[in-house]
């Protein structure tokens, strides 16, 4: 009750910026209304809700959780700490009923099931005092999963939930035990808004402020980790570490140097971006698709993206052009190739891709993602491109307008049908942006398989980039990603994507300093995303906060 009573009473952000079940961008498969990246509006607001990738990874740090074996797809899975509801990690101003019950329901779980490894972080036994058993529980599990915001008047207030707890009777005058108290006592560590919040401590009103130490590791390790700051974070930040550059960029390269954890912040960026948790509920008619194709399509982008910033080059070109992709047996299966190189990590492949297919927006995920059931969708990738690599934006159509396309009939291919709507004035505006952006993309079907063919028809994928810094005509979808790879428009709409992924916000007008510098420092880097990873998180921006 006090855990419920706690929470209902904690507000969260003005808006949502939720960072795993949101893409970046405002296309009509995802959800998203911070997608003016030049727009600088109000100030932000300093305290959002983890999301449920953080939450889960925050736990599994905390409880010091193990890896497990890979499961029969392949893929690497983590002890299992319970299937989190939707709700949480919504990022809503403050819970609903509905959100609210999610969380406290889902905390008596955890703490059902992690009681054991609980006390022993707490270094409990059979002969241990118990109100010291508590109280270490309470010191090695709540310094690490309140991001080192353990205070003595929470420790306090936690001892008391223990000891009002241990204080009730059932109906037969039986006093509750030590056990059924310490589980009580974690339920309500893991409902904590302290917990369930990341905000700052250090508010100056009108102002900008300088994170306080403890409150930057926590940034550092949630957009490196997606998850909290470790034991030596914490150690560094409460002996005044992480109060000046070279302390901070030692910390930056310690966190980029744990491939396993740095690697699941790369896999939260690559979730937001291209929108990923969106694949899990797609239906599609095409026979090849089945129960396990948005696993291994999910999969192989997130893997990918993560190759390409650890192991190779980690250029944003390399990401939009290269010949290789990375992924477990069903992504081999899928492009037919059988020559594969086996990976150190994760038993994973390297995929040699065919001279028809290169980069990340021709793999299976993007395509089948903006897609229709039942055929591709020119304008849906297209609107991804002017988004998320070229970051402008498209007013939607107005209401009265059905957009919604008859289906086609035999012998007119998507393109076709859509070609008379640029020249429709109440479709045009739209039409005449979008198209020729996806246009290049129907050599790959609804599922992203590669075909020469639509309804019966060749496929025509000739196209011309119009209003940025690479027009011209492209021929082939290879040719326009090689385009967009050379474009310092697409690097600098990167880096404001990447910005904006670390901020948990859209960027306001006193992050404008900032977000030029970076945005200058990835140019002059010729689009070095490691490096970008790093010059964010020296920025002023990330470095500080403010309120209004």
């Amino acid at each position: 009750m006090a855990s419920a009573l706690t929470l209902a009473a904690c507000t969260g952000p003005e808006y949502d910026f939720n960072r795993s079940n949101r893409p970046l961008d405002s296309s009509d498969h995802g959800r998203s209304d911070a997608a003016a990246p030049d727009s600088y509006g109000a100030l932000g607001s300093s305290l959002r809700r983890l999301t449920r990738y953080e939450y889960e990874n925050s736990l599994r740090d905390s409880l010091k959780l193990k890896p497990r074996p890979l499961d029969a797809n392949g893929r690497p899975m983590y002890a299992p700490i319970t299937s989190l509801p939707a709700e949480i990690g919504q990022n809503l101003t403050s819970p609903s009923i509905v959100e609210l019950r999610a969380y406290l329901d889902t905390a008596d779980e955890l703490a059902t099931q992690h009681l054991a490894t609980a006390l022993e972080l707490g270094r409990c036994t059979p002969s241990t005092d118990e109100t010291a058993c508590a109280q270490g529980l309470v010191t090695a599990l709540g310094s690490s999963l309140f991001r080192g915001g353990l205070t003595a008047d929470l420790t306090n207030d936690l001892i008391q939930l223990y000891q009002t707890t241990r204080a009730l009777k059932d109906d037969n005058g039986n006093a509750a035990s030590a056990q059924e108290a310490t589980r009580v006592m974690l339920s309500g560590m893991l409902a904590s808004p302290n917990f369930l919040y990341l905000g700052f401590s250090q508010t100056v009103a009108g102002a900008r402020a300088p994170l306080s130490p403890i409150d930057l590791a926590g940034r550092l390790a949630s957009f490196f980790w997606a998850s909290g700051p470790d034991d030596t974070a914490r150690a560094a930040a409460a002996s005044g570490g992480l109060s000046d550059d070279a302390a901070v960029n030692k910390e930056i390269d310690r966190l980029i140097g744990d491939n396993e954890r740095f690697g699941r912040g790369i896999i939260l960026f690559t979730r937001q971006w291209l929108g990923l948790d969106g694949i899990d509920v797609l239906t599609k008619t095409n026979p090849t698709w089945d129960a396990q194709s948005p696993v291994a399509f999910r999969f192989e982008s997130e893997e990918f993206v993560r190759y390409v910033i650890q192991k190779d080059d980690a250029k944003l070109s390399t990401l939009l052009t290269a010949d290789y992709s990375v992924g477990i047996p069903q992504n081999v299966s899928f492009y037919g190739t059988p020559q594969t190189t086996p990976l150190a990590y994760y038993q994973t492949y390297k995929i040699p891709l065919p001279s028809t297919r290169r980069g990340l927006l021709m793999q299976p995920s993007f395509l089948s993602l903006l897609a229709n059931t039942e055929s591709s969708s020119p304008v849906r990738r297209g609107k991804w491109v002017l988004n998320n690599l070229l970051c402008k934006t498209i007013a939607p159509p107005p209401f009265t307008i059905n957009s919604d396309l008859p289906p086609r009939p035999s012998g007119k291919s998507t393109r076709q049908q859509l070609e008379p709507l640029s020249s429709n004035p109440q479709c045009s505006g739209c039409h005449r942006t979008l198209d020729p952006l996806g246009f290049p993309f129907e050599s790959f079907d609804e599922i992203g398989a590669y075909r020469t063919m639509d309804n019966g028809v060749p496929v025509d994928t000739s196209s011309a980039l119009s209003g940025t810094d690479v027009d011209g005509p492209v021929s082939t979808p290879v040719e326009f990603a090689s385009r967009l790879a050379n474009s310092a428009q697409v690097r600098q709409c990167f880096a404001t994507q990447l910005f904006q992924f670390a901020l948990g916000r859209p960027p306001v007008e006193g992050d404008k300093a900032s977000l030029e510098s970076v945005r200058a420092s990835f140019e002059s880097s010729k689009g070095d995303i490691r490096a970008l990873f790093k010059s964010i998180a020296m920025s002023e921006a990330f470095r500080s906060h403010m309120v209004e």
